[in-house]
């Protein structure tokens, strides 16, 4: 539990948690008490195993999906302490003005989260298709022209043009929290803040987090079906269209990972999300779909980073000049504004 409140609220890495586990299990060590020193030495492969036993707990992550559900409950209250400070212990004692204030801080934060996602998804989009673009002619144009007979544009086209579009209609289909939402956080903040601690405020989860063996093996089996039938129609779809090995290859790769980064998109908005999400039958086809695709991304975001050429061309070759590009254009931007001011 302290992990997964550290995860879904502070947000700490792997690293951290393990430096912060060390703290809880040998608080000595820090203050150089010679005993804790001497049995940090003297043990250190046991705390060890025991700290990583607890980062890789099986209960860790649903544990921390559960958590995270109710972290914007106590980002929300952190966000009025800090704006009340000592304050803040007569502002609860009005429920009105603490209810006023927590609609406002609500208001703030999906504000930023709409800033934030906008900023994102328009990079995004600029950066993808600058990308896209120059794969086609490093990589596309010079197979088609040199190891195919027959000639296909419309797969170079769409391999340019669809990513963009796909990470534009996931941007714009993403909304920042209703109202309905905003009144189930001054709801469940009014428990914690004002409900007698003897009562305290309590989450009943309705499932168990067991499940048969049986069950998990079926489920498994329905998973691998799942990654069979949604790459197999990607795969004989980009066949009719006559898409050559190389754009197929480029094609999947940037459908995987624009997906991934489309829902992590949405899941900094989601995490302001406090009201349950009732799954619909076409939710449920949407994500038989899609799970596949962004299990695929995932995994290309976790593996890419070690690929060394691959960081070389997208650091240097790619991002480097679209970052240098960007900021010609704002400074250009800023010298026209001053030529500007100088007329009046």
């Amino acid at each position: 539990m302290y992990i997964a409140i550290h995860r879904a609220l502070i947000k700490s890495d792997w690293p951290i948690i393990r430096y912060h586990l060390l703290n809880f299990y040998l608080p000595g060590w820090l203050e150089s008490d010679p005993r804790a020193i001497e049995y940090f030495t003297q043990n250190f492969n046991v705390l060890k195993d025991v700290i990583e036993r607890q980062v890789n707990h099986p209960l860790g992550d649903r544990l921390f999906r559960f958590v995270k559900r109710f972290s914007v409950l106590f980002v929300i209250l952190g966000d009025l302490l800090e704006k009340h400070g000592q304050n803040f212990q007569f502002l609860i004692h009005d429920q009105e003005e603490f209810e006023r204030e927590i609609r406002i801080a609500c208001a703030v934060r999906y504000k930023k989260a709409n800033i934030r996602l906008r900023r994102s998804y328009v990079r995004t989009i600029i950066y993808v298709f600058f990308t896209k673009m120059l794969l086609a002619l490093l990589l596309e144009l010079p197979y088609e022209l040199y190891f195919t007979t027959t000639r296909y544009y419309t797969p170079l086209m769409i391999n340019i043009a669809f990513h963009p579009l796909l990470m534009f209609v996931i941007a714009v289909s993403i909304r920042v929290p209703s109202t309905k939402n905003t009144d189930k956080i001054v709801e469940l903040l009014q428990k914690i803040v004002h409900q007698n601690p003897s009562t305290g405020f309590v989450y009943k989860k309705k499932k168990m987090f067991g499940r048969s063996p049986v069950t998990e093996a079926i489920f498994k089996v329905f998973y691998s079906i799942m990654f069979i039938v949604t790459f197999g129609a990607i795969i004989y779809s980009l066949y009719l269209m006559k898409f050559s090995v190389v754009s197929g290859i480029l094609f999947v790769f940037f459908l995987s990972i624009i997906s991934f980064f489309g829902m992590k998109l949405r899941s900094q908005v989601k995490e302001l999300v406090i009201i349950d999400q009732k799954d619909s039958i076409f939710s449920a086809l949407i994500d038989f779909v899609s799970l596949p695709i962004l299990r695929v991304g995932q995994w290309v975001a976790a593996k890419t980073p070690k690929v060394n050429l691959f960081l070389f061309v997208l650091d240097f070759i790619i991002e480097a000049p679209f970052k240098m590009f960007m900021e010609v254009i704002e400074d250009w931007i800023v010298f026209q504004r001053e030529k500007k001011d100088e007329l009046f």
